[in-house]
């Protein structure tokens, strides 16, 4: 049994956590937030990721492909696919072609039927505006009923969870690894996995430990009331919009590229003003993605905006070409690990990866 930390609550936080634990490890699992899952993981689209979302890069595609039967097995409660849930090609400014996108859906082994534009226009999409249409069979993720399950489950596996625990030094010596919180420093722990995704501000007295070089982006999402059926929608592969539904709830969400990234950020760590409150223009931003909703879908009956969901996304920096989003664990250094986050599904076999790498 060795005595591991894992830093940062989020869905591979908490992941890592329980697989480790379940090993017959000692884990303590530090969150700087109030609770677990409530920063960049459930601020985000709620997509279970078959990988058609990217055309461009078959890496992301097929570990999402694998992952979303990973995420299914593991958390099948959390997974809502009784809707209706497209992909369109846009006429113009497409960065695939329609046959590009059913070719990557080919190679990374992907189902997609093609329906008529009739299909969708009685979901309010402009049908005027695209070129083609599949119904495909990606889901979304209940984020409140996986919140309640991973909860019982690092009681159940006797996992120490420190929340408004925000880690500012890790230091190692002889005795291991000694995290510091700024009030006080930790028992020192054999294993450390960080899986914050760039968004600490953790020094080092190790030069190996360092923070990975990211592109962030300050990011918004709507939750909307609508009165229209539930069903997704996705407009690929350029600065289009989705709109998928929010888990098991009567409600939606809305996503554009350019319109919900507020700010970009390439370095070591986001700007600090990204986290006081009125750096960004809110209403203007809101609006925005109202505007574009009703571009891409103005049949679509959008009621009342009920929330604005904010988080702060770390990808890999130069990845635009591809738009690569896949999961890995770096060791830094020695057992120390770095844990790089694609999309959610991959989250399953990170952490057996973690539970192999801790041994």
């Amino acid at each position: 049994m060795k005595n591991i930390a894992v830093i940062g609550g989020g869905i591979f936080g908490c992941s890592i956590a329980v697989e480790l634990a379940k090993e017959g490890h000692k884990v303590t699992l530090f969150e700087k937030l109030p609770e677990i899952l409530s920063g960049a993981t459930t601020n985000s689209t709620n997509r279970l990721h078959l990988g058609l979302h990217y055309p461009r890069d078959l890496k992301t595609a097929s570990q999402s492909k694998i992952g979303f039967a990973d995420f299914e097995g593991r958390f099948p409660e959390t997974v809502r696919r009784d809707f209706p849930n497209y992909y369109g090609i846009a006429k113009t400014n497409s960065k695939v072609s329609a046959e590009e996108f059913e070719w990557s859906a080919l190679r990374s082994e992907n189902s997609l039927f093609r329906v008529s534009l009739d299909e969708i226009a009685d979901y309010g999409i402009a049908t005027e505006e695209i070129l083609r249409a599949w119904r495909c069979e990606e889901a979304v993720i209940d984020f409140p009923i996986l919140q309640k399950i991973l909860s019982r489950e690092l009681q159940e596996n006797d996992i120490t969870l420190r929340v408004r625990c925000e880690i500012l030094e890790v230091r190692h010596d002889n005795n291991g690894w000694t995290l510091v919180d700024g009030s006080e420093q930790s028992e020192a722990f054999e294993v450390v996995f960080r899986a914050t995704y760039g968004s600490d501000r953790i020094g080092s007295t190790s030069a190996a430990v360092h923070r990975r070089h990211y592109e962030y982006h300050k990011t918004i999402v709507l939750e909307v009331e609508s009165s229209t059926p539930t069903f997704g929608m996705t407009v690929v592969d350029g600065d289009f919009m989705t709109i998928l539904p929010q888990g098991f709830s009567d409600r939606f969400l809305i996503y554009a590229p350019t319109k919900s990234v507020m700010a970009v950020a390439t370095g070591n760590q986001y700007p600090n003003s990204w986290d006081i409150e009125g750096t960004f223009d809110e209403r203007n931003a809101v609006e925005d993605l109202i505007q574009r909703t009703r571009q891409w879908a103005p049949g679509f009956d959008l009621r009342k905006v009920s929330a604005v969901l904010y988080a702060i996304r770390s990808i890999e920096a130069n990845v635009k070409k591809t738009d690569r989003r896949v999961s890995s664990i770096t060791e830094l250094d020695h057992n120390f690990f770095d844990v790089l986050s694609g999309k959610i599904d991959h989250c399953v076999a990170i952490g057996h990866q973690a539970k192999v790498l801790s041994k």
